[in-house]
């Protein structure tokens, strides 16, 4: 699958290793948008990043009170002498925040933070269902892939197993067999694993089938059922 390239993506990712890092706390409440334009409601946002200063920035915001959400994957790097686990961000050249439009302001204005995401010179927030899913996914630590378009399949609710709650995309791709898609919208991406070797099968409505390491059950969202978008809440008055 072809990976289209940013200015914020033409660097290695920033690694760092675990032994160094504090563990950040994210307690994330639910979005109300029915109060959008309210000065203290909090909204995620998406930042752009300097190159490989993404656990930077973290620091940064965390040290001015901002509320973050970095996600990244623990992976092992060896070297001749030693081998040692290290954080690596999954979406390089970015970082989420939950804010309100006063910190959002504030939050642009440290060292590693470029500017906040936006179309068309408007500021755009994620639903906070999608940050969760993401975080879900990446508890499991997985093997994954970043695709650089929005996933095309069936949306699905995984009700069981190891995934249990998420939404996402079950697709299948040739070559790559069965998928399951985690997609931040306003970023173009989905987060991928592949799911070649488990059996993904529709849950009946009644009765889950006994618990299976190697099995996910879904149920299909209906088209009908509520879907929460993205919400444009301001024009961005921020300048590169």
């Amino acid at each position: 699958m072809s990976e289209t390239k940013t200015k914020y993506d033409t660097e290695p990712n920033n690694n760092i290793e675990l032994e160094n890092v504090a563990e950040p706390k994210y307690e994330s409440e639910l979005l109300n948008e029915s109060e959008t334009g309210s000065e203290t409601e909090r909204f995620w946002f998406a930042l752009y990043t300097k190159p490989r200063s993404e656990f930077q920035a973290e620091l940064q915001l965390r040290d001015i009170g901002v509320e973050t959400y970095m996600p990244f994957v623990i992976k092992e790097k060896k070297w001749t002498d030693r081998t040692k686990k290290i954080k690596e961000p999954v979406f390089r050249g970015y970082i989420f925040i939950l804010s309100s439009e006063q910190e959002r302001y504030v939050a642009v204005t440290q060292k590693a933070i470029v500017k906040a995401v936006s179309f068309g010179g408007v500021v755009a927030t994620i639903p906070d269902w999608q940050i969760q899913n993401l975080k879900i996914l990446l508890s499991k630590n997985p093997e994954y892939y970043i695709s650089d378009k929005l996933l095309l399949g069936t949306k699905v609710r995984i009700i069981d197993g190891p995934f249990k709650d998420i939404e996402g995309i079950i697709t299948t791709e040739k070559g790559k067999g069965q998928s399951l898609g985690v997609t931040i919208d306003i970023l173009k991406r989905s987060v991928v694993i592949n799911l070649t070797e488990n059996y993904v099968k529709k849950a009946p409505d009644q009765k889950i089938p006994e618990k299976d390491n190697k099995k996910y059950y879904y149920k299909v969202i209906e088209e009908d059922e509520p879907e929460e978008t993205n919400t444009i809440i301001e024009k961005d008055t921020e300048q590169e």
